[in-house]
């Protein structure tokens, strides 16, 4: 159900205006400054002020008790109270840079030298933060050089001396301008009639008049009254992937005097990719990796090159495949970044090399995976007979909770493991010959290895090879974070560090959850995995010649995947030009920004847009070994996730949806707001009541026996339209009957659906009506084609014709219960749609107050 997109289309809003210009059909231009021709490197200018503030403690400009907050607090009421004068004088509240100056604190005045000082100093301090736009003043001098006059109209309490001032301090070489309009000298604004003001000044004839800015407001109503063309450089809310990113860089930003440029960097990319263009916007996958993966990558380029300098070591091994689109974008970035080289390595090849003894510990790194655990798959990994394996630990796919038991049972088999351990020796033998060319130790033996990290699997599979065959060398890994299995690593010695926070505990201001963070990235890992993933295969051997066995790159969603890696280059590439003092920027490097780059990531992925999830969603990642590639969404993810309530996820596994959320943005918006108020805080009893009939049941009974081989029993929750849904998946060689308990109360309930499938075999029922004559009646029985009526202790079952399956089966009950004799709801479809409708709303609101208290 996910769509693949398309490339960012050209020509960008620049173009726009070209064309007119070209055209002869303008005279004058008239732009905006302000996010327009110069952007400021923080989420939204009042953040400056907090920079004023420490340059001002710093500078002993302030008394000793003002703090650099206590300045922020100040200028923005100082402003305030400036506006209100002028509009009581003026009938409008545009005032002076110097008039907000005579408001602040007079002994702050007295300190710092007067109003004059005040204003010059916070003039020095914007210049530091102020950048060209770089295509829009190319449009200027354009425009000039096409005969075209060009003013410059601004809503600001600078002059037009301090804004001339401000252009020159930062080196932009401005074309000649017929004039310079500000809101503070003509008592007026855009919204007004700042921009008719500039047209009289000039005697234009509005209607070869084009204004350029970027406020969807006062610029775009501003040219509508004055009746000029317009050419709005803004990217509509409405083609935005989601606001996560923005939102907590914009509270870092906030604290801290700095987003690292990302609102600005983001705006300039997003618009060059034609953002303001309606319904040709960027796709949500360049935009995903502009705005989420170009703050995300860059702040760990930079950590990687930091950490790099402070070691002492001249060159970062970078693990393929994740590592070498990590390294693209750190020579985007960073030109000090250290010599790289790159390893091809995976878990599949260096856990099967590293079975040293055959030990539990050493079998379960090798041989883990997704799949459901089965003979072949130790045959396939260590060459051994299967049978042998089957002897050992019987045939067909094992239950999740039957995988460390045959493990168990593979180690202390004798014949069995000494077969392992010598097909490992012979891998391990060709993998050190692939190893003594790839890396290179320096002179105190050491190898820092990247990669997109979790668990540190590779790295300590690579050490104990090493080590096995002699090589005394000490691995360093830097990740962009570690699982819990990574810091359990870390904790026992093994010398690996991850980028992000792995605490989970976000700081007030940016958004936050109930130490959610970092379980919402580990649950979805495949995303970060997949934007990092270059169009190369996985490594499936060495051969003998020490050469790197490589699989077909599958191929899948390949262009959205191309264009988010390249949205992440584009950003690197823009802040190494735009922004060089970023590298240096302490507050960058400080915990603080990690939590805020953390919660803005698992912000996107619990909380996406459709149109995000619908793209993101085609990815596919694959098993151990490169096999079985499935989509983050599966197709059929509206089926899958029909009757799920947040509360009752548990019962959906990663086998069956790689990416939780982004289903539920795609096919369940009920379910995603639940989603997000529980991670909030909000109490799943509270949004998903228990079921009002008791405890539900599934229970799998074998031929010739009365004891059932699997079972689930619980209480299931409610949605807010009554659905209740039970599952059970598990491996069975035999099937005489499956049983459904719908409670333990008597009751009357409505069928959604009631499936059972098998994994690899022909088994497929699919009942969705009670009159169904696959159904058998136990103390019960139908009502009309959906509904039906059980006593106490009754339940529905499906016999089986053919006992022998030998699979797993997935079976799911959906049903809509209600104790006997209580009052009947009606469900219409209308009433449905607007329950949902509503309690969404209601879900969401809930969770933004609990994030801003």
């Amino acid at each position: 159900m996910a769509t693949a997109p398309t490339a960012p289309p050209r020509p960008t809003v620049y173009s726009d205006a070209r064309a007119l210009i070209e055209r002869g059909d303008i005279e004058l231009l008239t732009s905006d400054i302000f996010d327009t021709l110069l952007w400021r490197d923080v989420a939204k200018p009042h953040d400056l002020f907090i920079v004023l503030g420490a340059d001002l403690v710093v500078a002993n400009d302030v008394p000793a008790y003002v703090t650099a907050e206590d300045v922020l607090d100040a200028r923005i009421h100082a402003e305030r109270r400036a506006r209100n004068a002028a509009e009581n004088t003026y009938g409008v509240g545009e005032c002076t840079i110097e008039e907000i100056w005579a408001r602040m604190p007079s002994a702050w005045l007295d300190r710092i030298g007067g109003v004059a000082a005040g204003v010059r100093a916070e003039i020095e301090m914007e210049a530091r933060h102020l950048h060209p736009i770089e295509p829009a003043i190319e449009l200027l001098h354009d425009a000039h050089a096409a005969g075209v006059d060009v003013a410059l109209v601004s809503d600001t309490y600078f002059s037009t001396e301090q804004l001339l001032q401000l252009f020159s301090s930062i080196g932009v070489d401005l074309p000649p301008l017929a004039a310079i309009t500000a809101s503070s000298e003509h008592r007026d604004n855009k919204a007004g009639k700042l921009l008719a003001h500039a047209l009289a000044h000039r005697d234009a004839d509005p209607r070869r008049v084009l204004h350029i800015g970027d406020n969807p407001h006062a610029d775009a109503v501003a040219a509508a009254d004055a009746g000029t063309h317009f050419v709005g450089l803004d990217i509509p809310h409405a083609e935005r992937i989601g606001p996560a990113m923005p939102r907590s860089l914009a509270a870092f930003s906030s604290t801290h005097g700095t987003d690292a440029g990302a609102s600005a960097l983001s705006f300039e990319l997003l618009l060059a990719a034609g953002g303001a263009r309606t319904g040709s916007g960027p796709s949500a996958s360049y935009e995903f990796g502009v705005t989420v993966g170009g703050p995300l990558l860059t702040g760990f380029a930079d950590w990687i090159t930091d950490r790099a300098a402070d070691l002492g070591v001249d060159k970062v091994h970078y693990l393929l495949r994740e590592g070498g689109f990590i390294s693209e974008v750190v020579a985007a970035l960073r030109p000090d970044a250290p010599n790289a080289a790159h390893v091809h390595a995976s878990r599949w090849v260096m856990g099967r090399a590293a079975v040293i003894d055959g030990t539990t510990d050493e079998l379960i790194r090798a041989l883990i995976r997704r799949a459901a655990f089965q003979p072949e798959h130790v045959a396939d990994a260590f060459a051994v007979d299967a049978g042998d394996v089957a002897r050992v630990i019987g045939d067909g796919p094992l239950r999740d909770d039957e995988f460390i038991p045959a493990i168990e049972a593979i180690a202390s088999d004798d014949a069995l493991r000494t077969a392992i351990v010598e097909s490992s020796a012979e891998l391990r033998s060709r993998v050190m010959r692939y190893l003594q060319r790839a890396i290179d130790p320096d002179e105190q033996g050491r190898v820092i290895v990247c990669d997109i990290g979790w668990g540190g699997t590779i790295q300590e599979a690579m050490t104990e090879i090493l080590t096995a065959e002699g090589w005394s060398v000490e691995l360093i890994g830097l990740y962009l974070m570690l699982s819990r299995p990574g810091r359990d690593r870390a904790a026992a010695g093994a010398r690996m560090a991850g980028y992000l926070p792995d605490d989970g505990v976000v700081p007030i201001g940016v958004e936050r959850t109930t130490t959610k963070d970092p379980d919402i990235v580990m649950r979805t890992p495949e995303i970060a995995e997949q934007l990092c993933t270059p169009e190369l295969g996985t490594l499936l051997d060495i051969d003998d010649a020490g050469t790197p066995v490589l699989a077909d790159d599958p191929g899948g969603a390949r262009e959205s995947r191309r264009l988010a890696r390249r949205g992440v280059l584009d950003y690197a590439e823009l802040r190494r030009v735009r922004l060089p003092g970023a590298a240096t920027d302490q507050r960058l490097r400080s915990d603080a920004y990690r939590r805020a780059l953390l919660a803005g990531v698992a912000g996107t992925i619990r909380r996406p847009s459709s149109r995000l999830a619908s793209e993101l969603g085609t990815w596919e990642h694959d098993d151990v070994g490169g096999r079985g590639h499935e989509p983050l969404i599966p197709r059929h993810a509206d089926d899958l996730l029909r009757y799920v309530n947040a509360a009752d996820t548990d019962l959906i596994g990663t086998r069956q949806v790689y990416w939780l959320h982004g289903a539920a943005a795609l096919a369940n918006q009920e379910l995603a707001a639940q989603l997000d108020a529980i991670e909030a805080g909000i109490d799943p009893e509270e949004l998903c009541p228990p079921s009002e009939v008791g405890r539900a049941l599934i229970a799998v009974f074998p031929p010739d026996d009365q004891l059932a081989v699997a079972q689930v029993a619980l209480v299931p929750h409610r949605s807010p339209t009554g659905w209740s849904s039970l599952r059970l998946s598990a491996a069975v060689d035999a099937v005489r009957a499956v049983r459904i308990d719908i409670g333990t109360e008597a009751c009357s309930f409505e069928l959604g659906r009631l499936r059972i499938r098998g994994a690899t075999t022909h088994v497929a029922v699919s009942i969705s009506r009670t009159d169904d004559t696959r159904l058998r009646w136990t103390n019960g029985h139908p009502t009309d084609a959906r509904g039906g009526v059980l006593r106490a202790g009754g339940f529905l079952s499906v016999p089986f014709e053919h006992a022998a399956v030998n699979d797993t089966l997935d079976i799911e009950v959906a049903f809509r219960a209600r104790p006997l004799g209580s009052p009947v709801r009606r469900y219409t479809a209308a009433a449905l749609r607007q329950s949902a409708r509503g309690w969404v709303g209601v879900a969401r609101s809930r969770v933004d107050q609990l994030r801003h208290r």
